[in-house]
């Protein structure tokens, strides 16, 4: 006759209280974060910029419970970049011990690193000021945090880890957070990278293009730079063309304007 024992996980009530505890901080820092952002901007601008950064909240929520959680904190992953999808969905995520700490469940620490993740992009939001749109924004937050965010926190905080072998430590997580390097390079990218695409579609669009004609833009220098009173002193405007170096009449003036400056006092500042 053979008997069996289950091993029951016991856990502390004090840790897991000061977790939860942990988790309700974080998650006050993320439109805290939006509200900072805001000052920093154009009245005009404060509100949208508040909103990206809740809904950043609900945008990551949803994909840490998707595969997020599993990316980064899979115990069955041998991997030493990212994990699998053992727990996709939350699935096995109930109350087994969590990686970080034996005395707290996995479901409260899942949690807790998903506030974490959630406030990661929203540090990123403050490029998206007068450019960003909510909706290229949502993808943005989707596919960053799986992409970028997921990877270095299993680097880090996995296990499995290729800097957690090296016996790396990271207690607040300035690494896969992003406080330096990683949100640093996802501000960066997305400011230069929803701005180009916007002014390279302007540029195709009839109408709409960024650059004049080259005659158009010369009278814009002349009149900015020389100012509007000294064509009243010229006849013609001729360019030269950069390639073949021959001059182009770009506009004569056959006829005096009427209402031409008599007083030349007015040109002291010309």
């Amino acid at each position: 006759m053979s008997t069996t024992t289950s091993t029951i996980p016991v856990y502390d009530a004090g840790d897991i209280s000061w977790v939860l505890t942990s988790t309700a901080l974080v998650w006050l820092m993320i439109p805290g974060v939006g509200y900072f952002y805001s000052g920093m901007s154009r009245s005009k601008n404060a509100l949208s910029l508040i909103m990206l950064s809740v809904l950043s909240v609900a945008i990551v929520s949803f994909q840490w419970f998707v595969w997020g959680f599993s990316l980064t904190f899979s115990k069955t992953s041998t991997n030493p970049y990212i994990g699998d999808l053992t727990n996709a969905f939350f699935r096995g995520v109930n109350v087994n011990p969590s990686m970080g700490n034996a005395k707290v469940p996995d479901i409260v620490f899942a949690i807790y690193q998903c506030m974490f993740a959630a406030i990661t992009p929203a540090l990123a939001i403050g490029s998206a000021a007068e450019r960003g749109r909510i909706m290229p924004m949502i993808f943005f937050i989707f596919v960053w945090t799986t992409v970028v965010y997921d990877p270095i926190a299993y680097w880090t905080w996995n296990v499995s880890g290729w800097s957690a072998k090296l016996g790396g430590l990271d207690f607040a997580g300035g690494t896969p957070v992003g406080y330096q390097l990683a949100d640093g390079c996802a501000g960066m990218s997305y400011s230069f990278g929803v701005t180009y695409f916007i002014l390279f579609v302007m540029d195709k669009i009839p109408g709409f293009s960024l650059r004049v004609d080259a005659e158009t833009e010369i009278k814009g220098l002349d009149a900015g730079e020389i100012g509007e009173l000294a064509y009243y002193h010229v006849d013609k405007i001729v360019m030269v063309d950069p390639k073949t170096h021959e001059p182009k009449l770009i506009e004569q003036i056959h006829e005096i304007p009427t209402n031409r400056v008599n007083d030349t006092t007015q040109l002291n500042n010309v």
